[in-house]
């Protein structure tokens, strides 16, 4: 069995249980949220948690200038774009004090690749 770091078990024996997540994680939440053989009720709470992450995230963007520094955008396009199973282009829609607006996926690649085209329909 794992030997999960006290801050990592606390958090995931709140959201699943003690047992199970001691069961389910292998040393990296990355691969906890990528794991196909990971249970779909475990799969559904995960997915749960990530979405209200994102979603808190995007409202609280929406409410502060926190994307002024290209750290603020990497930090919050790891958290938008994490678990995607392939390449996404997408735009960063900022008013004039670097809030963002909305964020818009314009082109879906393959697991290794996303084409681009400047004249889109």
């Amino acid at each position: 069995m794992t030997d999960i770091p006290e801050p990592t078990l606390e958090l995931l024996s709140r959201l699943l249980g003690k047992r199970t997540a001691k069961r389910v994680y292998r040393g990296s939440l990355t691969d906890l949220f990528l794991d196909e053989s990971v249970p779909d009720d475990v799969k559904l709470r995960l997915r749960a948690s990530r979405e209200l992450v994102q979603r808190w995230m995007l409202e609280d963007l929406r409410r502060s200038p926190v994307l002024q520094n290209p750290r603020a955008v990497r930090d919050y396009l790891t958290v938008h774009y994490a678990g995607q199973e392939r390449e996404v282009f997408g735009c960063l829609f900022l008013d004039n004090r670097h809030r963002l607006i909305a964020v818009e996926e314009m082109f879906l690649g393959t697991v290794d690749g996303a084409s681009v085209h400047p004249a889109r329909s």
